[in-house]
């Protein structure tokens, strides 16, 4: 119940410009929320592992091998992987 609360304060703050105490509390709290995801959630922490490793192969790839196309469309391509793999992991 605490983290919802937290959370509608901390979308409370961006909806209006005061920002008041709870606030900074709320954000906070937040932050530290994000920064143990990865030890409750171990699979979580591998497959952005796993996720990161494929986007390196894919661009040393894109580098390497695909010579006939523009460094925008490199650069969509990478673009379209990172969020193919960021909704994955």
């Amino acid at each position: 119940k605490d983290i919802a609360y937290s959370h509608q304060l901390t979308q409370t703050m961006y909806k209006t410009d005061c920002i008041r105490e709870q606030d900074n509390v709320a954000v906070e709290s937040d932050g530290f929320l994000r920064g143990i995801e990865l030890q409750i959630y171990p699979q979580r922490a591998q497959n952005k592992l796993i996720a990161r490793r494929a986007l390196l192969k894919y661009q040393t790839y894109l580098q390497t091998q695909r010579t006939d196309i523009t460094p925008e469309q490199k650069a969509t391509a990478m673009r379209a992987a990172s969020e193919k793999l960021s909704a994955w992991s």
